[in-house]
C-alpha cells in the first residue's frame, strides 16, 4: 500500500491517502462483512474514505453480477433417440418448456 501525507499550510492537520489494490479493496469489504462494527468506525480504523468504500463495493456487485450472466446459456440441441418415434413427433412437431423460476414457464411449441 502507497501512502503519502498531505499538509495544510500550517502543517496542524495532516490527512493520510492509501493507494489500495482491487485484491487489498476485496480484502477489505469481505473483513468489514465479518467485523462487528458500523461502516463507519471500520472505515476510520482503516483509514478508508466510506464513499471510496461504497465506490469499491459496489463495483465488485457489478463485477460479480456480469461474471454470474456469462454462463446462463445452455445448449439444447436435440439428441436423437433410439426408440421409436411417436405419431406426434413424425410430423416434425416439438415442444420445449423452461421453468426458469419464481413462477416462471416458457413454453415453445412448433405446429
Amino acid at each position: 500500500m502507497n501512502t503519502f501525507a498531505m499538509n495544510n499550510d500550517s502543517g496542524e492537520n495532516t490527512r493520510k491517502y492509501a493507494r489500495r489494490s482491487e485484491t487489498q479493496w476485496r480484502e477489505l469489504i469481505a473483513n468489514y462483512g465479518r467485523s462487528n462494527l458500523t461502516l463507519e468506525a471500520y472505515c476510520q480504523q482503516h483509514h478508508i474514505a466510506p464513499s471510496g468504500f461504497y465506490s469499491w463495493r459496489k463495483r465488485f456487485k457489478s463485477k460479480q453480477a456480469q461474471d454470474n450472466n456469462t454462463d446462463r446459456f445452455i445448449d439444447i440441441t436435440p439428441q436423437p433417440s433410439a426408440s421409436p418415434m411417436t405419431s406426434e413427433l413424425s410430423n416434425n412437431s416439438w415442444q420445449v418448456e423452461l421453468e426458469l423460476g419464481q413462477g416462471w414457464i416458457l413454453r415453445i411449441k412448433a405446429p
